[in-house]
């Protein structure tokens, strides 16, 4: 998961268009940069969890019809995936945009 957006990443912001390449570049970044990537996912799958545990209790409380959530759910997770992958993208273009100190 994590691993391949980080390598998916530098072929979206450099447009790159060699897949091994990237692969190889995702690497490298999510060794120098494990924290900030975890992070990012954590925080995404944090929010997903919530999103999925305020929907179950407004079902069980009768705020929202049952057959919502076949539309809530999906929408969601697909929603806080997108968010998870931006953030990545956003944080291999924060890496490639910064100064070398070389």
């Amino acid at each position: 998961g994590v691993l391949m957006v980080k390598c998916k990443g530098p072929v979206v912001v450099g447009g790159k268009s060699s897949a091994l390449l990237a692969v190889l570049r995702g690497v490298g970044q999510f060794l120098l940069e494990p924290l900030r990537a975890l992070g990012v996912v954590s925080i995404g799958f944090a929010i997903e969890l919530a999103w999925l545990a305020v929907c179950l209790e407004a079902a069980k409380r009768e705020l929202i019809p049952m057959w919502s959530l076949a539309v809530l759910i999906p929408l969601g997770r697909i929603s806080c995936r997108g968010a998870r992958y931006a953030g990545l993208v956003g944080l291999v273009g924060e890496t490639r945009a910064a100064p070398s100190n070389s």
